[in-house]
């Protein structure tokens, strides 16, 4: 279990908050597995500026996706989805703060 104390003060030294937890089970449908992943691996790439992240370093895309394997007719879908989740990201990273 973690220690939601420290948890908080770790955030709090960052400028956010600690909300409620999140379930730890959501259902992920089979044709977005490839962007959900490739987002996950992008999870270190964030571009930041003065007020904070500001994207994603899309220059590191194209290696993740060849090491996901994912076929290069399908990169436009799996590039947009992952634009989706960026955007949602953002959102809520600049909400929380």
């Amino acid at each position: 279990m973690p220690d939601t104390e420290a948890q908080a003060a770790s955030l709090a030294a960052a400028g956010f908050k600690l909300a409620d937890p999140e379930p730890e089970e959501f259902q992920l449908w089979a044709e977005h597995q490839q962007a959900f992943t490739a987002f996950c691996r992008l999870r270190t790439q964030w571009q930041v500026g003065f007020n904070g992240e500001v994207g994603l370093r899309y220059e590191t895309l194209g290696f993740v996706l060849e090491m996901e394997q994912v076929p290069r007719a399908d990169w436009p879908l799996v590039v947009n989805e992952i634009q989706l989740m960026e955007h949602a990201m953002l959102q809520a990273i600049h909400t929380a703060r």
